[in-house]
């Protein structure tokens, strides 16, 4: 837990150097990324929070206990996209209901759903399954999907 926590600290420190204090914001979308709830595995969600921050995402990030607590997040604040995390296979069998319960409660009715994680590299064709509009393998790639689900121009972030 303390090296995690150290890489996390290590991981602020670096995007501080590299990014201006403007870059957010850039394309106008916002994101929630999280884990499912109950899971513990939130370091690579910070690195997919840093490259979508660097492509102009903002970002909303946590741990959400419950799928409850899920829902009242994405009830309160409006979101282009929701990205969850799952890294657990015992998480596996109540995704496709959280995601139910999570586009039935979003203020955004067209908010994209995306899943990564462990289990989803595994198997990319779960996220379908599962209800969610698409996966990502990391950082890199959710950038990429969630700029073509919500109709971002990527080539325009990436000139700024």
């Amino acid at each position: 837990a303390i090296g995690v926590w150290r890489m996390r600290q290590v991981l602020l420190e670096v995007s501080r150097c590299f990014d201006p204090a403007d870059s957010a914001q850039k394309n106008g979308r916002c994101a929630l990324i999280v884990p499912t709830p109950g899971e513990e595995h939130t370091f690579g969600l910070f690195m997919v929070v840093e490259f979508l921050r660097r492509a102009g995402w903002h970002c909303w990030t946590g741990s959400p206990a419950t799928v409850r607590d899920l829902c009242k997040l994405v009830r309160a604040q409006h979101f282009d996209a929701i990205g969850i995390s799952l890294s657990a296979d015992r998480n596996v069998e109540n995704t496709a209901s959280t995601i139910e319960r999570v586009r039935r409660s979003s203020k955004n009715s067209s908010a994209a759903v995306i899943l990564g994680g462990r289990v989803l590299n595994d198997d990319p064709g779960l996220a379908a399954q599962l209800g969610a509009d698409e996966m990502a393998s990391d950082g890199k790639a959710a950038v990429r999907v969630l700029n073509e689900l919500c109709g971002v121009d990527s080539g325009a972030s990436a000139r700024e």
